[in-house]
């Protein structure tokens, strides 16, 4: 299929049930496409990472290290959801990381915690990436 690069948009034909009749031909749609889903996963918002690169599957996030001091951690990144992305390498659930201001950090940096949050993999229902799920979309 091909996207515009305008606005991001590409044409499918789907076949979906409509029982009751509503919906019609030719209507516009917004949907996503489940390319892959993972009911396991260790995940962190999207706003922990810091120097992301996407082609290379790659970012930078801090850790606490010791009572009060950032270590900046590279990690392998995998799924995508809105929100949040899934770290395969590079960090635990056992690590607490820095989900705001990390960008004003140094490797090294004293730094006070005002709450603990921890990337988790739990087992949850599907389409619950807060939850622990990655699910990968296409839109």
């Amino acid at each position: 299929p091909m996207v515009s690069t305008s606005d991001r948009s590409g044409r499918i034909q789907a076949e979906v049930n409509n029982p009751d009749g509503r919906l019609r031909g030719g209507i516009f749609a917004r949907g996503k496409i489940i390319i892959e889903e993972k009911k396991q996963a260790l995940t962190v918002p999207k706003n922990a990472l810091l120097s992301f690169n996407i082609e290379k599957g790659t970012a930078s996030v801090f850790v606490i290290k010791s009572p009060d001091t950032a270590a900046l951690k590279n990690v392998t990144t995998g799924l995508t959801t809105e929100e949040t992305i899934e770290i395969t390498s590079g960090i635990t659930e056992n690590d607490d990381i820095v989900i705001r201001g990390g960008f004003n950090l140094k490797d090294g940096t004293k730094v006070t915690i005002n709450n603990h949050k921890q990337p988790k993999t739990t087992e949850t229902p599907a389409n619950s990436a807060d939850k622990g799920n990655s699910t990968q979309e296409k839109k």
